[in-house]
């Protein structure tokens, strides 16, 4: 969030608009953490170059952007870590229900619902986008409609099928995040929000070691709220760690980051394949070292924001990428479908494309999704956003007064994270 709403960029402790409940203004740490945009820069670019992997022949370059799926474990994090923080810095405050679902609404739904509406419209005019869509009956809306569309492989024998839209699922995981997580941090210490991430986190790993063996590792697994919540308790644990006055030393960070490397590296022994979400070993161990690994690099970014890999991460076109991600998750597969419809039909272009061509054809759908995505942000979600100063939170005239117990936490808008996703995220 960035010291002057409504512009959702960067974060801040609270919305600097935030009142007592007698209209007193409350004296805010406005301190930004640019390096969060840069983060949410990296994690988009990962998901964009995940799926636009079709469209390259060379076997080599295929898997390198094939292996960016996990920009979506990065969303989670980050997910995890500025909601919490939102829930903490708010807990005190006497409209907190209402401000923090009315201002999540405010930034998610008007561009989600735009894009579920327009898919809609556009596969009864045109018979490529119906097939694309995977959407022909209420029955297969209903999921989109209502934010489900990640369990609906729970029963389809655990399978997924490929559509424009197949991406809402990160999305989905995330609403299902802020209906619930809002109840458990306002009525537990920050202490007890950490260490219950922690027990949650390994109950995780347990269920999906358990449920995979015994109902295989389809990629119901990848998709299901209660498998697949590894990043969000992670960044979870980050924020309330930071509000206990926890500061992580390097000599931790270095440590948690080396075991979560050789978890992985330990991972890929068994085959490269085995690094994507499908294989046994990813699904299980593989999600819960990348949600650390990813959790230590945030940590190491907002804590050691001087270092030479932080600076790197302010860059201000990273940072536009990050500014702009949610708009750009939500737009890109349908952008995708698009322009392959576009190429095959009308110009004859046959995928996948040798290596230079793929690149620069690559590069032109992520500039094109870029576009689409800031012309949204400021000639449409604009118009929403300025709504939610209606709902900044409110807090009595003790909570002002008091001392806090806990350290800032830079909340923010995950909004302009997604995910997700995402992813994300």
């Amino acid at each position: 969030m960035d010291v002057n709403l409504p512009v959702l960029n960067g974060v801040a402790l609270l919305p600097c608009d935030a009142t007592t409940s007698t209209g007193a203004p409350i004296e805010i740490n406005k301190h930004r953490y640019r390096v969060l945009d840069g983060i949410r820069g990296l994690a988009i670019i990962a998901v964009l170059l995940t799926h636009g992997s079709y469209v390259i022949q060379s076997r080599l370059a295929s898997r390198l952007t094939e292996a960016r799926w996990t920009g979506v474990d990065l969303f989670f994090v980050l997910s995890g870590f500025l909601i919490t923080g939102i829930l903490i810095d708010t807990k005190s405050a006497v409209n907190r229900g209402r401000s923090f679902y009315a201002r999540r609404v405010l930034r998610i739904f008007p561009i989600y619902y735009l894009t579920l509406a327009v898919v809609l419209f556009a596969q009864m005019r045109w018979a490529w986008v119906a097939d694309c869509a995977g959407m022909p009956s209420l029955s297969s809306r209903l999921p989109y409609i209502f934010y489900f569309v990640n369990i609906v492989p729970l029963w389809h024998h655990g399978e997924a099928h490929q559509t424009m839209l197949q991406h809402f699922w990160s999305l989905a995981v995330e609403e299902q995040f802020y209906f619930l997580w809002p109840l458990v941090v306002w009525h537990l210490t920050t202490k007890a929000v950490y260490k219950l991430c922690g027990v949650a986190l390994c109950l995780t790993l347990a269920l999906r070691i358990v449920a995979g063996s015994h109902f295989g590792f389809g990629p119901w697994i990848f998709l299901c709220p209660l498998t697949r919540a590894d990043g969000l308790l992670v960044g979870s644990a980050l924020a309330a760690l930071l509000a206990s006055k926890c500061q992580p030393s390097k000599r931790l960070l270095a440590g948690l980051a080396s075991a979560a490397v050789l978890g992985l590296a330990a991972i890929s022994l068994g085959g490269y394949r085995q690094l994507f979400y499908g294989g046994p070993l990813m699904s299980t161990f593989g999600f819960t070292s990348l949600a650390i690994l990813f959790g230590v690099f945030v940590a190491y970014s907002i804590l050691f924001s001087d270092a030479a890999l932080p600076q790197a991460l302010q860059a201000k076109w990273l940072c536009n990428f990050g500014r702009y991600s949610y708009g750009m998750y939500v737009f890109h597969l349908p952008i995708y479908y698009l322009f392959e419809h576009l190429a095959k039909t009308y110009l004859s272009v046959t995928f996948p494309l040798r290596t230079f061509e793929s690149f620069a054809y690559l590069g032109l759908l992520i500039a094109i999704t870029y576009g689409v995505a800031w012309v949204s942000f400021n000639f449409f979600e604009q118009h929403f956003l300025r709504l939610k100063d209606r709902f900044a939170p409110e807090f009595p005239e003790s909570a002002v007064s008091a001392e806090p117990d806990h350290a800032p936490v830079r909340g923010g808008d995950i909004c302009d994270v997604l995910g997700p996703v995402l992813g994300r995220a």
